[in-house]
């Protein structure tokens, strides 16, 4: 079984329909897995917590009060109840195939990291999960985020101790754990032609400054995405090397 964990943002405008649609894909996952939420004092988390019967747990900040990515990380070494946990952004939509895809890398590796590419879509309303919704889903129109873009990481294995304090919805901490998973020969896998990520669009002011401070925070850790995986599991569902 899987422990998801991920941060949330209060339960307000288009972020209550967003991250009712996201967690709500992963709580349909087969086994149902663990979620453990992040943000305890935003508005409506506690609320939706309990409605989902998910624990959710205070967050650490930096000094501009935005949420810091590395304390889910920390903390769910200590709360999750699988030794395979998914930091996943709370805007995510999962399908089913997610599982298998998930089985299939814990099957070959004791220590590995999974990623998925990102396909942004529009999403204007709570998802009716009574109805075929996946297939709803899958017919909106998507656009590929690209190769250094990346909302879930799928891991087995503590890589990642020594995590920086990178701000939550700024640049370059996914390409950090992307880096130093290599670093450390962690095999890392794209999964992406077997299973399907969408990300809900959703309102986004820039953020200069902290994206600068992220940037800096990354050090001799080399930017690293998708063009430098390791391995990659076809849609057949079989684990392939990739040649450098």
């Amino acid at each position: 079984m899987i422990t998801f964990h991920a941060i949330v943002r209060g339960f307000t405008g288009e972020f209550d329909y967003i991250q009712r649609n996201a967690i709500g894909s992963w709580l349909r996952s087969e086994p149902t897995p663990e979620v453990l939420l992040f943000g305890d004092d935003e508005p409506g988390a506690r609320e939706f917590a309990a409605e989902v019967g998910s624990p959710i747990y205070p967050l650490k900040r930096d000094h501009r009060n935005i949420p810091l990515v590395n304390w889910p990380i920390k903390q769910a070494r200590e709360l999750a109840h699988n030794d395979i946990r998914c930091l996943i952004n709370a805007d995510i939509i999962l399908f089913d195939d997610f599982p298998r895809l998930v089985r299939i890398v814990a099957d070959k590796f004791e220590k590995f990291l999974l990623i998925i590419k990102r396909y942004d879509i529009d999403v204007r309303e709570r998802i009716d999960f009574s109805s075929d919704w996946q297939k709803k889903i899958i017919r909106l129109p998507a656009r590929y985020k690209g190769p250094l873009a990346i909302d879930v990481f799928c891991y087995r294995g503590d890589f990642w101790n020594d995590m920086p304090d990178f701000a939550v919805g700024r640049t370059s901490w996914d390409n950090w754990l992307v880096g130093t998973a290599l670093s450390k020969q962690v095999p890392v896998v794209d999964g992406s032609e077997l299973a399907i990520c969408h990300h809900q669009v959703h309102y986004k002011k820039r953020q200069i400054e902290e994206t600068l401070d992220n940037r800096a925070l990354l050090g001799d850790v080399p930017v690293a995405g998708f063009a430098n995986v390791t391995w990659r599991v076809n849609r057949v569902g079989k684990l392939e090397r990739v040649i450098k």
